[in-house]
């Protein structure tokens, strides 16, 4: 293992969640998503989407212009499952 991983996996926390887990985090974002009128699109995209082990959940968000409420911004705390 290269140096550089291992300081990578001693910075970050790596997740891993079956497909049955991810949906059900894509159906929770859709769900705080969706009774939003300023968001026309989101998408979710990364590692969260493409590998078994992720760090994070990247949301790509649309609003045409219209500004997002201060209580539709993430924090950077963990999304757990519960």
């Amino acid at each position: 293992m290269s140096l550089r991983i291992r300081e990578d996996r001693q910075r970050f926390t790596f997740y891993r969640l079956s497909d049955p887990e991810k949906g059900e985090v894509k159906r929770r974002l859709l769900e705080a998503l969706l009774p939003r009128e300023e968001i026309l699109a989101a998408i979710v995209y990364g590692g969260f989407i493409s590998s078994s082990v992720f760090r994070d959940i990247d949301v790509g968000v649309l609003t045409g212009g219209r500004s997002l409420t201060r209580s539709c911004l993430v924090t950077r705390r963990p999304y757990r499952m519960s």
